[in-house]
């Protein structure tokens, strides 16, 4: 007789398949696009159903802008999205998501009291893109307590009652995930749960991450080369995940890198965007600049703003 140290309620045999009896899987995954072909290429088509991906790069290297026009991009595609951002409240956020989605003849130039110019959008403008997003894109309440359990509950609520297909979460610090000595195994089961939720419901999920704290850099070396691995938090996370993207901002460009794609076997493959201020957009070739979401209906009706004398 055999003396097991690991007991189990299932038997050996419901527990162990026989290889040979395994199916082929016939399901074709879709991708939702990222509205950047290049990047869609280095991901082998988009970002696979199924999949979870971390996005990594410094504070101010762009993270928030892509991430925009990755929703502009699936709103478009009528995949409806949630978005929870812990650095910003829901006003800022949907304002700056709103200018990335703005035309270019609904953005105008105001200087401030101290004479700086800046772009805006109208009211009008405003209310246009908010029809555009009616029943597309979901956003937590302010006072929503980001805990694991409280997001993961309410994901999954948005998947099944919203038909939820891209799900992005910016960013891992700044979700709870309890005190510091259990922080990195609960962040290693949120990332679980995630890709499990991804996989269950064939959605996208994308986990913004910040990268750790840099070296100190000695004088006449090169910046060392970017690496999966530099993400903060649980080391695992970059295990787990399907894709892990990093942008970073250099002097006269920014640059998308992929240093993982599960599928296409894709490593540090990168490529350069420009950035257009006016527009809050990046691009490649230009086609990102004149992308039309399609949230005017009226075509190119443009509210005149009238001025106050006062």
């Amino acid at each position: 007789n055999i003396n097991f140290i690991i007991s189990n309620s299932k038997s050996i045999d419901n527990m162990v398949l026989n290889a040979s009896k395994i199916k082929r899987n016939r399901v074709k995954r879709s991708f939702l696009k990222t509205g950047f072909k290049g990047l869609d290429i280095l991901l082998s088509g988009g970002l696979r159903t199924s999949s979870l991906t971390i996005l990594t790069g410094e504070p101010g290297s762009g993270k928030s802008t892509l991430i925009n026009q990755i929703l502009a991009e699936n709103i478009y595609q009528k995949n409806n999205c949630f978005l929870y951002t812990g650095e910003l409240d829901n006003s800022d956020a949907i304002q700056w998501l709103k200018r990335t989605v703005s035309n270019d003849y609904h953005i105008k130039e105001f200087n401030n009291k101290q004479g700086i110019k800046y772009y805006d959008i109208s009211d009008y403008t405003w209310d246009l893109i908010s029809k555009w997003l009616d029943e597309r894109l979901f956003i937590p309440d302010d006072d929503f307590i980001a805990d694991k359990n409280n997001v993961l509950t309410v994901l999954e609520d948005m998947v099944v009652s919203k038909g939820v297909r891209l799900i992005i979460l910016d960013n891992l610090m700044t979700l709870n995930t309890g005190d510091s000595e259990k922080q990195y195994q609960e962040q290693k089961q949120l990332c679980l749960q995630l890709k499990q939720m991804a996989k269950k419901y064939d959605i996208a999920v994308i986990l913004v991450a910040h990268p750790k704290k840099p070296g100190d850099k000695k004088k006449g070396k090169e910046k060392p080369k970017a690496s999966m691995y530099d993400v903060l938090g649980a080391s695992e996370i970059v295990n787990i995940s399907d894709n892990v993207l990093r942008i970073e901002r250099l002097e006269s460009t920014t640059e998308l890198i992929v240093l993982k794609n599960r599928w296409g076997g894709t490593i540090n493959r990168s490529f350069d965007l420009g950035f257009d201020k006016r527009r809050s957009r990046f691009y490649t070739d230009g086609s990102e600049l004149s992308m039309d979401y399609g949230y005017d209906t009226n075509n190119q009706f443009s509210q005149a703003e009238i001025q106050s004398p006062f």
